[in-house]
């Protein structure tokens, strides 16, 4: 960072800002003309090159936590995308389907063997108990097929939600982030005001002589000084 020239222009502006602030506290502090405020501002831009280096190390930790805190946000977004919506709908509707089909394959296979166990206590018994029997078995059978899959499929879901909720925590690491930029810019502008423009407004202020037709302003800093008594009697 050897010249104003290489910040970039949001970068330049804040140095601009920094600097009308510095010039707003010397107009106030020394009651400086419009005049000479134009030509410290000129002396100032002047001197934006070494002003900026005296604040280098304050704005090399601002730039590197800014772009640190860019390609969190990049990482966040190409990461954390939202699915489809129509995609999640699907997804549910098979969970669902996948615990009810177990339910009623079990409830048919109930039914289906209580019949046909007790179609068996008849005699004689009837053709269609040995089918019912038959078709229970099934359903009991299909009952436990289909619980092990609806186990497995609550378990990739669950995988899932627990993925999605790791990304959904990713954003507190940017707020941490955000605050140490804050905190990095804050002290870049600091270094600039109290490194370099603050000096150099002192300077050129102390060594400038006071306006033509104006009296430089006496302040008197002891508390017991007062002005004399003048007395307008006779002698």
């Amino acid at each position: 960072m050897n010249s104003p020239v290489e910040l970039p222009a949001g970068d330049r502006s804040e140095v601009e800002r920094v600097l009308e602030e510095a010039l707003r506290a010397a107009r106030l502090a020394a009651d400086v003309t419009p005049e000479r405020v134009a030509r410290l501002r000129e002396l100032a831009l002047a001197a934006l090159p070494e002003i900026l280096v005296s604040a280098e190390p304050q704005y090399r930790r601002f730039a590197a936590l800014r772009e640190r805190l860019r390609e969190a946000d990049g990482r966040e977004r190409g990461a954390g995308a939202p699915a489809p919506r129509d995609g999640r709908r699907g997804s549910g509707g098979l969970l669902v389907a996948f615990a009810l089909i177990p339910v009623l394959a079990g409830i048919s296979a109930v039914i289906f063997l209580l019949l046909g166990y007790a179609l068996r206590l008849a005699s004689p018994e009837p053709a269609v108990a040995a089918s019912m029997r038959s078709v229970g078995w099934a359903f009991a059978l299909f009952t436990a097929v289909g619980a092990l899959v609806a186990v497995g499929a609550l378990w990739v879901a669950a995988v899932r939600n627990g993925s999605t909720s790791i990304r959904a925590s990713a954003p507190a690491a940017s707020v941490a982030l955000t605050q140490e930029v804050a905190v990095a810019r804050a002290e870049w502008r600091r270094a600039l005001l109290d490194q370099g423009f603050n000096p150099l407004l002192r300077r050129e202020l102390a060594d400038a002589p006071p306006p033509e037709g104006r009296t430089p302003r006496l302040r008197y800093s002891s508390p017991h000084f007062s002005s004399p008594e003048f007395s307008s009697g006779d002698d």
